[in-house]
């Protein structure tokens, strides 16, 4: 009986990882952003950043809002 609640917390972290999985084109189209958002910075291409981030995005630990953001973004560019 002492066992259950440890079982029970085992079964619930494993099967967050399977659930945590993506199939080959999601990972691809997550790499495909991921490298578009790069490049978009390194271009300064402040239109994409700004379609990208929400208007509420905050960075942590910062708390800068998205224009905050993107101007760092496209200061290092």
């Amino acid at each position: 009986m002492k066992y259950i609640p440890a079982i029970t917390i085992l079964i619930m972290a494993v099967s967050t990882f399977a659930f945590g999985q993506c199939s080959d084109a999601e990972k691809k189209a997550l790499e495909a952003f991921d490298l578009a958002w790069e490049a978009a910075g390194q271009r300064g291409d402040r239109a994409y950043l700004e379609s990208t981030f929400a208007d509420d995005f905050v960075a942590l630990p910062a708390m800068l809002g998205k224009t905050q953001t993107i101007d760092n973004i496209l200061r290092r560019a």
